[in-house]
């Protein structure tokens, strides 16, 4: 078994990919929940949601967001009636949020919430909330201290170059699930994926527990693209991730095209700017994680 710690768009393309080579109940994900955000009474945790929309087939494969074909009634009725929502929700996904936020209302954990919505779309593969704890993140963007959400509608482009700091909210320390713990613990690799270092992977590595467990297993990590940005808070950000995946990673993914090399790390081709270079980058992977297997073995 395979498990990602997921870390956005860019993951959801590589994971596509991996199922090429895997199947379904070969993978694991774990997800970020330090997005989840309770609107008009239904909670919406969007990295959760993609990667259920991904293994159910219906992903919005433009955006790499929501779900395809959705329609957005409800939306725009609440719009022109009431107020703006904070995030345009297409109607089929807003019925997830509300099937959520009525499981979550009634005590019921993430981890088991996820798991029955999961068996409700069919999917086998364990996707898997890193914690059942209450986890926030603020991220510092010049003045204003904004939610991770709130980031990624307004800003695109590399989030290196745009967060001055990120801050965990929590009432009580975020640990990791035991069944997240598990897989981890069963798997040939664990895979830290591409994307969203700072507001969807950090705050799984934050949670107690995770980084023992990583370091126990074939941990594989992708570096973030170096940033266009020359600002020293770009630079800082950069080396501060790479130096946190230097230390809990055995291997270190890094694209082939960068200028500015990490000592020791593997070169790839990591721009997954079509479907044939994601399944040639998740090829890749599967060669050097079965390598590794049969040094072990």
């Amino acid at each position: 078994m395979i498990t990602v710690l997921s870390g956005g768009s860019e993951s959801l393309k590589l994971i596509r990919s991996m199922r090429h080579f895997l199947d379904d109940d070969e993978i694991a994900v774990i997800a970020n929940t330090s997005d989840a955000l309770w609107m008009e009474g239904t909670l919406a945790s969007p990295d959760i949601d993609d990667l259920i929309f991904l293994f159910s087939g219906i992903l919005n494969t433009t955006k790499w967001h929501g779900i395809k074909g959705d329609t957005y009634s409800t939306c725009l009725f609440f719009r022109k009636y009431f107020e703006d929502e904070i995030t345009g929700v297409g109607d089929k996904e807003r019925a997830v949020h509300i099937a959520r936020g009525r499981y979550v209302s009634e005590g019921i954990s993430s981890t088991q919430v996820t798991k029955e919505i999961c068996e409700r779309f069919g999917i086998c593969s364990a996707i898997l909330p890193a914690t059942d704890n209450f986890l926030g993140l603020r991220c510092k963007v010049g003045d204003e201290t904004i939610s991770s959400l709130n980031l990624r509608q307004r800003f695109s482009g590399n989030e290196l170059d745009i967060i001055g700091s990120i801050d965990l909210e929590y009432y009580n320390e975020p640990v990791l699930t035991k069944e997240a713990s598990s897989v981890i613990r069963e798997s040939d690799a664990v895979i830290i994926g591409p994307g969203s270092p700072m507001t969807s992977v950090l705050p799984i590595i934050a949670c107690g527990g995770t980084r023992n467990l990583l370091l126990e297993n074939f941990t594989i990590a992708f570096a973030p693209p170096f940033p266009k940005n020359d600002s020293g808070l770009a630079l800082s950000n950069y080396n501060k991730i790479v130096r946190i995946y230097k230390d809990l990673s055995e291997l270190l993914i890094q694209d082939s095209l960068e200028e500015d090399r990490i000592e020791g790390a593997m070169l790839l081709n990591t721009k997954m700017t079509s479907r044939h270079s994601a399944e040639s980058l998740a090829w890749d992977l599967m060669s050097v994680i079965r390598s590794h297997g049969k040094k072990t073995a």
